[in-house]
C-alpha cells in the first residue's frame, strides 16, 4: 500500500541515510569548535665559541589566549550550522515521502489503465475477426477489413507501451525504496479511489503557512543566522593571533632566566577587510535566496491549488454526467443490437468509448491526488497547521 511504501522508504532508502550523516559532520564540527588549539613549544641550542661558556639553551611554551574568546563564538557558529542541517534533513525526508506517494499513484494508475487497454485490445481483436469473416463472406471489402486489422495492431502496440511505462515506474519506486535483487519483485496493493478528503484550506492561509512552515525556507532562514554567527569570527581582534606562554633561557654564563612571553600580530594592514566584505556578500546572497524561496513557495501553492481545483471539477463532470451517460448508452446500445437496429461495430465503438472515459477518469483522479500531494508538500507538510490559522 501507499503507507507501507512510505514506511519502507524511510527505513531503507540509502540516499536518505547518507544524508543523515551530514548531522554527524555537524556534530563533529561542534566538537572541534569547543577544543582549544594544542600548545606551542619551541627549543633552540646555541654552542659557544669559547669553552669557558655554557650552552645557550632557549625553551618556549605558549597557548593561544585568543582561543578563550573564540571558542564560544565557534560553538555558536557550529550550533547554527547544525540547525541548518536539521532543517535540510527534514526537507529531504519530506521530499522522499512525496516522491514515494507520487510513484505509488503513477504505478496504480498505470495498472488500471493497462487493464482497460487490455479490454480495448480485446474489442479491437473482436472487430478485426468479425471484419475478416465479413470480408470472406463478401459483405465488406478488403480495405475496410484491413483497417480493422490495423486498428487492432495499433491497440496491441499501445498496450506494449503501457507495459513499458509500468516497468519504468516500478524501477523508479525500487530506487526510492532502496530495493534490489529479489527484493525488487513485489506487488502493489490498495485501490486508486477517491477518498472523502476535506475541502482545501483558503489560498491566502496556505501561502502564509508555506512561508512560515516550509523546511526548505526555514533552512535558508537559519543559514542567514549561521552566516551572521560565522562573521563574528572575523572581527579585527581575531587577527592578532595572541599567544601567551613561558620562556626560559640558560645564559652562556651559566644562569637561567625565566619569565612570561607574549606573541601577537598587530592587525594594521589586514584586519579582516576582505572577510567582512565576503560575509556581507554571503549574507546579502542568503537573504535574497530567502526571498526567492518565499516567492517560489507562494507560486507553487497557487499552481497546485489551481491544478487540484481543475481536476476536482473534471472528476465531478466524469462521475456525475459522463460515466453514467456511457453506462446508459451501453444499455441502450445492447437493446438496439438485440433487435438488430444497431450494428456490431457501433456497439463495440460504444464500449470502447466507455473504456476511454474510464481511462480519462483514472488519469484525472491521479492528477488530482498528485496535485493535493504537491500542495500538501508546498504548504509545509500539514493542512492542519493551515486550518489553525483560519
Amino acid at each position: 500500500t501507499q503507507e507501507k511504501a512510505v514506511q519502507l522508504a524511510l527505513i531503507n532508502n540509502p540516499d536518505l541515510f547518507a544524508y543523515y550523516e551530514n548531522l554527524e559532520l555537524g556534530y563533529a564540527d561542534l566538537l572541534e569548535a569547543g577544543l582549544m588549539q594544542n600548545p606551542f613549544f619551541s627549543a633552540s641550542v646555541r654552542f659557544p665559541s669559547q669553552s669557558r661558556y655554557h650552552l645557550n639553551n632557549l625553551f618556549d611554551a605558549a597557548i593561544s589566549f585568543l582561543d578563550l574568546f573564540l571558542i564560544p563564538l565557534r560553538k555558536r557558529a557550529a550550533e547554527a550550522e547544525i540547525k541548518v542541517i536539521e532543517a535540510e534533513v527534514g526537507q529531504r525526508v519530506l521530499d522522499l515521502v512525496k516522491g514515494v506517494q507520487i510513484h505509488w499513484l503513477d504505478l496504480k494508475a498505470l495498472e488500471v489503465q493497462l487493464k482497460e487497454e487490455g479490454k480495448r485490445v480485446e474489442l479491437k481483436q473482436m472487430a478485426a475477426a468479425l471484419a475478416d469473416l465479413q470480408n470472406k463472406a463478401g459483405n465488406i471489402n478488403a480495405l475496410t477489413a484491413r483497417n480493422r486489422e490495423i486498428e487492432y495492431e495499433k491497440a496491441v502496440e499501445n498496450l506494449k507501451a503501457f507495459e513499458a511505462d509500468l516497468e519504468a515506474a516500478r524501477e523508479k519506486m525500487n530506487r526510492a525504496l532502496g530495493l534490489f535483487g529479489k527484493e525488487a519483485f513485489w506487488k502493489i496493493t490498495g485501490e486508486l479511489d477517491e477518498d472523502k478528503e476535506p475541502d482545501l484550506p483558503g489560498l491566502y492561509q496556505m501561502e502564509q503557512a508555506a512561508v512560515e512552515n516550509r523546511l526548505d525556507i526555514e533552512a535558508v532562514r537559519r543559514e542567514v543566522h549561521a552566516i551572521a554567527q560565522r562573521a563574528k569570527l572575523k572581527a579585527w581582534w581575531t587577527y592578532s593571533n595572541l599567544l601567551i606562554g613561558v620562556s626560559s633561557e640558560m645564559q652562556p654564563e651559566g644562569f637561567t632566566t625565566t619569565g612570561p612571553s607574549i606573541d601577537l600580530q598587530i592587525p594594521i594592514f589586514n584586519h579582516g577587510q576582505g572577510e567582512k566584505k565576503r560575509y556581507h556578500a554571503k549574507l546579502e546572497q542568503a537573504q535574497k535566496r530567502l526571498l526567492s524561496k518565499a516567492v517560489q513557495a507562494c507560486s507553487e501553492v497557487r499552481e497546485f491549488f489551481k491544478t487540484a481545483s481543475k481536476y476536482r471539477s473534471q472528476l465531478e463532470d466524469l462521475e456525475v454526467r459522463i460515466l453514467p451517460n456511457f453506462e446508459k448508452q451501453i444499455i441502450a446500445g445492447q437493446t438496439h443490437y438485440n433487435v438488430m437496429t444497431l450494428g456490431s461495430y457501433a456497439l463495440l465503438d460504444l464500449k470502447e468509448n466507455e473504456i476511454q472515459a474510464i481511462i480519462e477518469h483514472v488519469q484525472a483522479l491521479k492528477h488530482y491526488k498528485k496535485a493535493r500531494i504537491e500542495l500538501l508538500h508546498a504548504v509545509g507538510g500539514s493542512f492542519a497547521l493551515v486550518r489553525k490559522q483560519e
